[in-house]
């Protein structure tokens, strides 16, 4: 298995194997490290861009467009939501 073209199938979009995953995880050249990071880093900026989506706790509202996986509040988790009215947030 030739782990320089292992990394390009990954950023070609293939799914790692964990068979995959684990020679990855257990070569140690600093060579190869260099070369992993740099296709991670060219795959979180095509799908993410270079951009980042920063906020602070000020709660006016519990909705999310978002799908952050780390957050309580993302879209998709099935919680009661709510919605301060004007008063609420002048409080």
């Amino acid at each position: 298995m030739d782990l320089y073209d292992t990394i390009k199938t990954w950023e070609d979009g293939q799914k790692p194997t964990v068979d995959e995953m684990e020679a990855v995880l257990s070569y140690n050249d600093p060579d190869f490290n260099n070369a992993l990071y740099q296709a991670a880093s060219r795959v979180r900026d095509r799908e993410f861009g270079n951009k980042i989506f920063m906020y602070g706790f000020v709660y006016f509202s519990t909705y999310c467009k978002n799908e952050c996986a780390f957050c309580y509040y993302r879209r998709t988790n099935e919680i009661e939501r709510y919605r301060k009215n004007k008063e609420e947030v002048l409080e």
